[in-house]
């Protein structure tokens, strides 16, 4: 059922903001998503705050299959976005010690990091507006799985 698959991705998959692809006006987000489960299989497509994200080699993302994901569409640049240091994930997720294990041998993090985020996740229509976002043939309408309604908080244990 759509509960159990989203409550498995809920429970194994966090979503690690790395900034912008490059300093412009206008530049692509880019962002890994990580199963830490392997039950779960990523797509390499979906959408976050109405944002779609890639790693299909297309459009700007350079290389598909990287776990790279990148914005379809450029976003206005604001600094206070390009940050590399914001993990998303449910408050079910399970494997924070291998997120850090992860995160420290990526060079992410260098001190202990808790992170604890609440987001509402469900089952979605895709938009189909581009053929660069529709269902393979036959397949419409297609589903996404939205995140929405986030609160993270975010601590840093130092020596």
């Amino acid at each position: 059922s759509n509960n159990k698959l989203l409550n498995l991705f809920n429970s194994s998959v966090a979503i690690i903001w790395s900034g912008y692809a490059y300093e412009a006006e206008i530049a692509p987000y880019q962002l890994k998503i990580v199963s830490f489960n392997n039950l779960v299989l990523l797509k390499n497509q979906y959408f976050i705050d109405g944002v779609a994200y890639t790693d299909d080699g297309k459009f700007n993302d350079l290389v598909a299959g990287d776990g790279l994901y990148t914005s379809v569409n450029k976003l206005s640049y604001k600094s206070d976005l390009d940050r590399t240091d914001v993990v998303n994930f449910n408050e079910v997720f399970k494997y924070q010690d291998e997120l850090y294990k992860y995160m420290h041998d990526a060079g992410d993090v260098a001190e202990k990091t808790s992170v604890s985020l609440s987001c509402k996740i469900r089952i979605a229509r895709c938009p189909e507006t581009n053929w660069w976002n529709s269902c393979w043939p036959l397949e419409s309408p297609c589903n996404c799985i939205e995140f929405y309604d986030c609160e993270l908080t975010l601590t840093y244990e130092t020596d």
